[in-house]
């Protein structure tokens, strides 16, 4: 190969590599990447929604993934209760859920709550323990 073949090669395989850092928008794909898991700022706050129990003396209680969405698998359950509150059926959601848990026989548990909760992630580690709740629906578990 002569001498400029080689220059000309070079170039072009130069351009390649650094080509993806002037893409706009920026746009991920192999075999070059621009790394926009690194790129893209982090959001410090993180939210879940969650349906749990209460007992007569107000305390939390973890409800299991069967009572929840009537399957054994906690991401199905999460996934429910995700899809529930953006179709916006909460008080749906909280009575199919106080039914299951009457039906399950004895529990401490009288009252069921539709929630999402955001806790800001560095707040937490300065010892801000307590997230934000929002309550979408409350019922009661009629035995």
């Amino acid at each position: 190969m002569p001498k400029w073949g080689a220059v000309v090669v070079s170039i072009v395989t130069a351009f390649l590599v650094v080509q993806p850092a002037f893409r706009d928008p920026p746009r991920d794909s192999y075999p070059l990447s621009n790394y926009p898991m690194f790129a893209q700022p982090l959001e410090a706050t993180n939210s879940a929604d969650a349906v749990i129990g209460l007992t007569a003396a107000g305390e939390r209680r973890t409800l299991s993934p069967r009572r929840i969405a009537e399957t054994d698998e906690v991401i199905q359950a999460v996934g429910y209760v995700y899809n529930e509150l953006a179709a916006g059926r909460a008080d749906q959601l909280c009575s199919d859920v106080a039914r299951r848990v009457a039906d399950d026989g004895p529990s401490h548990v009288v009252a069921i709550q539709v929630i999402t909760e955001r806790q800001d992630a560095v707040a937490y580690f300065q010892g801000v323990r307590d997230p934000e709740v929002t309550l979408h629906a409350s019922c009661e578990v009629v035995r």
